[in-house]
């Protein structure tokens, strides 16, 4: 510095105060020419330098209010599984591709019978989807298929989707492969929509063939078909097909000898998903999948109206139809939304090994995977917190015991009774993974992140956290779903709008992969939150294992954002940070979207379809019927056409009407304060600010694709 300093001395013009200023200004630490402008390093995009571990582990588990348990049949794949049949100690699985295939007793590969998937339409509500034996199968070889395909016309008459094909084949091998070439239509109906195909084919006592169709589609039945006794639509039906070529109408049928179709059994049907017979009684048990506010399980008689479009179960549907009509049949049973979705028909169960569904019609819902057993209303929940399998049929094996389709894990399962209940802590101060001295506070240890886009819960906001053992990663899938490792939790400290603490949520994988839920809830004036085994339940509703959509928050594109409060002031990125602790199995794909905050700044549509992301899309999915798939990185488009010109819809219902939002399904759930809100659990208010941005860009649409 003397150096410096004798060249300053020299320049007589700088004052005294100026040589002060420069001395303190540099003192010591006077920086090189090429430092003195330098911006400060930016700083890390992680949040943690290093990789907590705490002491939170999986608890042992949930007490099991459960009745039953499922038994998995075979582990080979199967793609869609729609249908159960048996014949001669056989289990017969019909896939909705065209496949159908023997189950054998082992659990090994099963054989394929038929293939038929060249000459049908499948997808949505279409495909293969019913299966039926002669009763003398032993004698003739005759087997009962019903398919929807193409319609024969090319071009197909205007205002048909396709055709639903009632035909008969024939196996010449006892039933171990069924003859492709030896089709024969029986009957044929026109489709005016792509929805409402019923599917079951089923002969009764009396030798009839029976055959359940849906009002054709559509929303709201809007040709009034299921009333119009000269249409097969929203219809049973029932022929015989040993009395005539191709068949012969049996004469106790109501229109038999005058007046209306003389197929018809019985009206008013809006969507017969499946049925079945009760062999002791000859009662004929069915599901009627509802429109929006209720699903129906009823007893289908001769010449019998259940109602349909002028009541939905027991609620006036279209009071210009009058709603008063005399005569109309009320469901057994009827449920509302929050309990059921997609009804799907059950069987009535007279078997020994299960005591608790003795007697009981068993049936279940395919959207919640709720299973209930009935002897008169209110029916008994027996799964109920078992994972949800979506049931897509229910039959009856070889020795009387309940089989389950799950259409979502690709399986067969057997209804058994419930293991022993296992056992979890009751208080949240005892699972190891909060503060015992105050369970509103997380044990140290955890990870910290937070969510871009976080799910409504009526103004609640939720602190996440993760807990995962030394040296385990968290396991990326190809979409960007992290999955756990075994023996870890994540966490959601729920606070509402005013910042009270109501609950603590836990999902959990053990040491052998199996998943559980828990919810402590805090009860007024209570230091500590207690187990609610029933709330648990619910979580399963949507935090669904076998699907990756168990941790629905823990994904690429609601991780990888800027300003995750890491605490002393430190914020940073969570997915880059947990990158950095090398607790990912590998490096994220470059590819993957993030997700677009609702009050940030992008476009209208990637904030929209953001939020849709978040709060619609873990049950929305994509290939499931009556589903749209919502997610913000796909096109706008559903696994069904646009059956309404410019309008998208799903499940009968106009799911999205471009530039108009009133029209709009999304909207009409986003706002409902009761029957049909969606999402249907953990939230009751509607979120303004997401309806006005969903709103703005439906009303900027143009077109459905």
């Amino acid at each position: 510095m003397r150096t410096e300093r004798q060249r300053v001395t020299k320049r007589s013009a700088i004052p005294a105060l100026g040589l002060l200023a420069i001395f303190v200004a540099c003192s010591e630490q006077f920086p090189q020419p090429n430092e003195r402008n330098a911006p400060p390093p930016p700083p890390a995009p992680w949040g943690l330098d290093d990789r907590p571990i705490s002491g939170c582990v999986p608890p042992a588990g949930t007490p099991s209010k459960a009745l039953v348990a499922f038994e998995r049949l075979t582990m080979f794949p199967l793609k869609s599984p729609v249908e159960i049949a048996t014949q001669g100690g056989r289990i017969y699985v019909v896939e909705q591709g065209g496949t159908i295939r023997i189950l054998p007793k082992d659990g090994s590969t099963p054989p394929l019978v038929l293939d038929i998937s060249g000459k049908i339409i499948a997808g949505g509500e279409a495909g293969l989807l019913g299966m039926a034996f002669h009763p003398k199968f032993a004698e003739n070889g005759f087997i009962y298929l019903y398919f929807t395909a193409p319609h024969t016309q090319t071009p197909a008459p205007p205002n048909v989707a396709f055709q639903s094909v009632l035909a008969r084949y024939t196996s010449n091998d006892g039933g171990l492969t069924i003859d492709a070439a030896s089709e024969k239509r029986i009957l044929v109906v026109d489709q005016p929509y792509g929805n409402h195909n019923g599917g079951t084919i089923l002969f009764g006592k009396d030798g009839f063939l029976y055959w359940g169709l849906g009002d054709g589609g559509s929303g709201g039945d809007p040709e009034n078909r299921a009333q119009n006794p000269n249409e097969l639509l929203g219809k049973m039906l029932r022929i015989d097909v040993d009395g005539g070529d191709p068949y012969a109408i049996p004469d106790s049928n109501p229109y038999a000898t005058s007046g209306g179709q003389k197929e018809i059994y019985a009206s008013g049907l809006r969507n017969p998903y499946r049925f079945r017979f009760d062999d002791a009684t000859g009662d004929l048990w069915a599901g009627d999948v509802g429109q929006g506010m209720r699903e129906e399980i009823s007893k289908i008689t001769l010449g019998g109206n259940y109602g349909w479009p002028i009541r939905e179960g027991t609620h006036c549907y279209k009071p210009a139809l009058d709603c008063n009509t005399p005569g109309l049949i009320d469901p057994v049973v009827e449920h509302g939304r929050t309990e059921a979705t997609s009804i799907t028909g059950g069987v009535v169960y007279r078997g020994t090994k299960v005591p608790a569904m003795t007697g009981r019609y068993v049936y279940g819902d395919f959207g919640t995977s709720n299973i209930w057993g009935l002897t008169q209303a209110p029916p008994l929940l027996l799964n109920e917190d078992l994972p949800r399998i979506n049931p897509s049929a229910f039959s009856l094996d070889p020795d009387g015991e309940v089989l389950v389709a799950s259409y979502s894990h690709g399986t067969v399962y057997r209804i058994v009774p419930a293991p022993p209940p296992a056992t979890a802590p009751l208080l949240l101060s005892e699972t190891g993974c909060v503060n015992p001295l105050d369970p509103t506070k997380p044990v140290v240890g955890l990870f910290p992140y937070d969510v871009a886009v976080p799910q409504w819960m009526d103004g609640a906001t939720a602190d996440r956290y993760l807990a995962l053992p030394r040296d385990t990663q968290l396991k990326l899938a190809d979409d960007g779903k992290l999955e756990l490792p075994p023996n870890s939790v994540a966490l959601r400290f729920i606070k509402n709008a005013r910042g009270i603490p109501v609950e603590v949520q836990l999902l959990s994988k053990d040491g052998a992969g199996g998943t559980g839920a828990y919810r402590y809830v805090w009860e007024t004036g209570e230091r500590d939150a207690r187990l609610d085994t029933a709330a648990s339940q619910q979580c399963l509703l949507c935090h669904d294992p076998k699907a990756n959509m168990f941790t629905i928050g823990l994904e690429v594109a609601q991780l990888d954002h800027a300003g995750a409060d890491y605490g002393n002031g430190r914020t940073g990125n969570p997915l880059k940070t947990l990158e950095h602790l090398a607790m990912l199995d590998r490096a994220p794909p470059a590819d993957l979207r993030t997700l677009a905050p609702l009050d940030g700044f992008a476009a209208t549509e990637l904030r929209a379809r953001s939020y849709l992301h978040a709060n619609c899309a873990y049950c929305h999915r994509g290939g499931e019927p009556t589903t749209l798939d919502l997610r913000h990185t796909t096109p706008l488009r559903s696994t069904q056409a646009c059956d309404v010109p410019g309008k998208l819809t799903t499940g009968g219902r106009v799911t999205l009407a471009p530039g108009n939002p009133d029209e709009s399904q999304i909207i009409t759930s986003m706002k409902a304060t009761g029957e049909g809100r969606m999402p249907p659990a953990g939230t009751s208010v509607p979120h303004d600010a997401a309806i006005r941005i969903v709103s703005e860009w439906i009303r900027d649409l143009r077109a459905c694709d």
